[in-house]
C-alpha cells in the first residue's frame, strides 16, 4: 500500500497542474472578452468556469483514488461534459470578440444557438450511446469530439486576435495547445501504463501552459492599427 501510495499520489498531484494553468488561461481570456465586448463577458467567464472543473475534478478523482478513497465515478465522468460545454461557450464569446475586430458583420442574433445547439445534440446523442450500452462509457465518444470541435474553435479565433496584434509567438503557443489535445487523444487509445499516464499529464501541462501565457500576451497587448486606419491618417 505504501509502495503503491508513493507511485500513485505524485502521479495525481501533478494532475492538478495542467488544471490550474487553464484556469488562469481562461481568467486571461475572459479578461480579454470583457476588454472587447464586455456584455458576453459573463459566458467567457461561464465557459472558463466549466472547462476549470472538468479538468479540476478529474484531479480530485485520482488524488481520492490514489489515498485509497471511495471511487467517485461522477467526479471521473464529469470531464468532458464540463469541456465540451465550456469549450462551446467561450467560442460562443469568441465570435463576437472576432466580429469586433475584424468589423466583419454582427452575428445573426439567433446564431448563439448553433455552438449550443450542438452542445446538446451531442450530449443527447452521448447519452444514448450510453444507454444503449449497458450505460457504458460510450458517452465519451461525442464529448470528446464536441470538446475538440470547441477548443479548435477558440485557438482558431485566438490565432486570428494574435495575429491582429501582431503577437506571432503567442499563435504560435495556441497551436502548441491544440497539439497536445490531439497528442492527448491519440495516447488514450493506448494502453495506460504509468509512464504513459505521466507522458499524458506533462503533455497536457506544457499545453495548459502554453494556451495561459498566449491569451495572457493576447490580453496585454493593443489591436494593431489596420493599414487602411496608418494610410487615411497620413492622407490626412
Amino acid at each position: 500500500m505504501i509502495l503503491a501510495t508513493l507511485e500513485t499520489v505524485p502521479l495525481a498531484l501533478q494532475d492538478f497542474m495542467p488544471g490550474i494553468a487553464t484556469a488562469i488561461g481562461c481568467w486571461f481570456l475572459a479578461r480579454f472578452v470583457r476588454n472587447v465586448v464586455p456584455a458576453f463577458y459573463p459566458v467567457a467567464l461561464a465557459g472558463g468556469v466549466s472547462v476549470t472543473c472538468g479538468g479540476l475534478a478529474k484531479a480530485a478523482w485520482k488524488l481520492i483514488r490514489a489515498l485509497d478513497g471511495p471511487d467517485l465515478k461522477w467526479l471521473d465522468a464529469s470531464l468532458f461534459p464540463f469541456l465540451a460545454w465550456g469549450f462551446a461557450l467561450l467560442t460562443w464569446a469568441l465570435i463576437h470578440v472576432d466580429h469586433v475586430e475584424t468589423d466583419s458583420p454582427p452575428p445573426s442574433p439567433g446564431l448563439w444557438k448553433v455552438p449550443l445547439g450542438i452542445a446538446a445534440s451531442l450530449s443527447v446523442l452521448a447519452f444514448v450511446l450510453s444507454a444503449a450500452t449497458d450505460w457504458s462509457r460510450a458517452w465519451v465518444i461525442p464529448m470528446i469530439g464536441l470538446m475538440t470541435l470547441g477548443d479548435l474553435s477558440v485557438i482558431v479565433i485566438g490565432v486570428k486576435a494574435a495575429r491582429c496584434r501582431n503577437l506571432m509567438p503567442a499563435a504560435v503557443l495556441l497551436v502548441v495547445n491544440f497539439a497536445s489535445v490531439l497528442l492527448l487523444t491519440r495516447l488514450a487509445s493506448v494502453d495506460q501504463t504509468r509512464s504513459v499516464q505521466w507522458m499524458e499529464q506533462i503533455g497536457n501541462t506544457i499545453g495548459n501552459s502554453a494556451f495561459a501565457m498566449a491569451w495572457w500576451m493576447i490580453l496585454g497587448r493593443p489591436l494593431a492599427k489596420r493599414a487602411s486606419s496608418r494610410s487615411a491618417g497620413a492622407l490626412a
